[in-house]
């Protein structure tokens, strides 16, 4: 289990280290609060009545980005990539095609392990953003959807996503055995589950701008589509028919 937890931290530290020495400048949207700290080089988009300020603009990273915030970055592609791999598998298992692979006990230690290293690096997704200093978000804004001003429709969503995340760890936790049939079912909700954090890191994400990000977006969406229609589709109808002497 320590080797799970070294090698999350390790993929956290090393991905913070390559977005604070590889960026210098960036184009970014944020919310500074009480009227201070703007960069010349920005654009007030908009101003309420209480004074907070949305902006964008071209900023020097040194102005505007923080180790938490660096931190968050690392940790939400991780989970997402982390995300990927729990459904892969796990769907990999029901259908039976991990298992030409992998050991069914190896399989399912390795889904367990993923599935606890995704609930890791989340957290340390949301407790990071909380003490950047520039966008500012209240922990309301981090775990009540659509309360927060900033991309509110993919932020909500993504907080949605990150309950669903809960409840399915929680689920396979305490129900798994007493109640496999209740647990199976909820376990479907990890296929939304996905689907929301995609929507969430493509809108919100401060690197889907990027190739590297497009690719990833992209391709893993392209392949979890495919595993939706083999599970929901092809994979049922393979299981009912007729089996061959």
């Amino acid at each position: 289990m320590y080797k799970v937890f070294a090698t999350i931290i390790f993929l956290l530290l090393i991905g913070s280290a390559g977005f604070m020495f590889g960026t210098k400048n960036r184009e970014v949207e944020y919310v500074v609060r009480g009227g201070s700290g703007v960069p010349s080089s920005t654009v007030v988009v908009s101003q309420s009545n209480s004074g907070e300020k949305r902006l964008w603009g071209l900023v020097p990273a040194d102005k505007v980005a923080s180790i938490p915030w660096y931190v968050s970055r690392s940790a939400a592609v991780v989970s997402y990539l982390v995300m990927f791999l729990v459904i892969l598998l796990g769907t990999g298992m029901t259908t039976g095609f991990a298992y030409r692979l992998l050991d069914p006990v190896i399989a399912w230690s390795t889904h367990q392990y993923l599935a606890i290293s995704l609930g890791v690096t989340l957290a340390v997704h949301v407790i990071s953003i909380y003490f950047d200093e520039f966008i500012n978000f209240s922990v309301s804004d981090l775990l009540v959807p659509f309360v927060s001003d900033y991309k509110t429709v993919y932020l909500g969503l993504g907080i949605i996503g990150f309950y669903i995340l809960i409840l399915t760890v929680l689920f396979s936790i305490f129900l798994r055995l007493k109640s496999p049939k209740f647990w199976r079912a909820t376990h479907f909700l990890v296929y939304p589950m996905f689907a929301l954090s995609l929507v969430h890191g493509l809108f919100i994400g401060s690197d889907s701008g990027t190739l590297a990000m497009k690719l990833v977006y992209w391709v893993t969406g392209a392949i979890f589509a495919i595993l939706l229609a083999y599970r929901f589709a092809v994979y049922p109808l393979k299981a009912r028919a007729p089996k061959t002497p």
